[in-house]
């Protein structure tokens, strides 16, 4: 079994007043925003950088399991 690799691939999120939190982009599927652990500030995860970032990781992790897939591994993903 492997892990999908939307639960191993994380970004560097931060948020406007500075608070740093590292995630996985399996966390942000489907969600627009983040919202700090500290002090509650939203970032919009559209803009950039985070915008462009993620599309990337989520393009390359869906080719990387698909592939994991094509190998006959089953992909195992977090909640």
């Amino acid at each position: 079994m492997a892990i999908s690799r939307f639960d191993q691939y994380t970004f560097k999120i931060t948020c406007q007043r500075g608070h740093v939190s590292e995630e996985t982009i399996g966390r942000f599927e489907g969600i627009d925003t983040a919202i700090c652990s500290r002090c509650g500030a939203v970032t919009d995860l559209r803009d950039e950088p985070y915008g462009t970032t993620i599309r990337e990781l989520r393009e390359l992790a869906t080719v990387l399991d698909k592939q994991a897939r094509e190998r006959g591994e089953i992909i195992e993903h977090f909640d």
